[in-house]
């Protein structure tokens, strides 16, 4: 059973889900029904890093299928800006109950909801990380002979990663290989771009590495 913390009754109010591991890997398995029973199944994962990436790895051992890593930015990007803030930071969150750190996150939702209904959102171009990452499952899909790509992120907010990542896969590799788009959440009504398969709408996830995660 997933564990939801802090369920609103009122309609306008997200969810906020806590993950653990072992709730993760459930749901990346339900994540992984819903794909087989209305498309080909994959015989590939690509994780869009950082989030995307721990969630696909959660399918690797169950599934026994290879997992690819895309990722908008080189290893290490963030942990380099203001890591002893942001570890002050993680303390800070990780020291309130749940209740707060949920108002906490709604808050930040609807700011972020209400910036991009005033700038729309632009899609993004493609990093030299990136495109570096996407060559390299292409000639993997082409060595493997692999035919059915699935790209996999932990959530979709304005969803300009995942049509980036998307468009330059899609870009990269042939046409009869095909790519289907899922992802544990998608946070917003109307994203840039919408995932084929999703878990849950309207929702805010806590995963295991959220700042804010302090167990179930």
């Amino acid at each position: 059973m997933l564990t939801v913390v802090d369920h609103p009754r009122a309609p306008f109010i997200k969810p906020v889900i806590t993950f653990d591991d072992g709730e993760l890997g459930r749901a990346m398995l339900a994540l992984w029904k819903q794909v087989a029973q209305s498309r080909p199944a994959p015989d590939a994962v690509v994780g869009i890093a950082s989030g995307g990436l721990l969630c696909a790895e959660k399918l690797k051992d169950s599934l026994n299928l290879p997992v690819f890593s895309c990722a908008m930015r080189r290893p290490g990007t963030e942990a380099k800006r203001l890591p002893v803030l942001q570890i002050v930071l993680q303390a800070a969150l990780r020291a309130m109950p749940y209740s707060i750190s949920n108002c906490i996150r709604r808050i930040e939702d609807r700011q972020l909801a209400r910036r991009a209904t005033k700038t729309p959102t632009s899609l993004r171009q493609p990093s030299a990380q990136l495109l570096a990452d996407v060559a390299f499952v292409a000639e993997s899909v082409a060595a493997q002979r692999l035919r059915h790509v699935l790209i996999v992120d932990d959530a979709v907010d304005s969803g300009a990663t995942l049509a980036c990542v998307y468009t330059s896969l899609r870009n990269a590799l042939p046409q009869d290989v095909s790519i289907t788009t899922a992802v544990i959440t998608q946070t917003r009504p109307s994203p840039a771009f919408y995932p084929d398969v999703i878990l849950f709408r309207d929702t805010l996830c806590r995963f295991p590495w959220s700042l804010d995660f302090r167990g179930v």
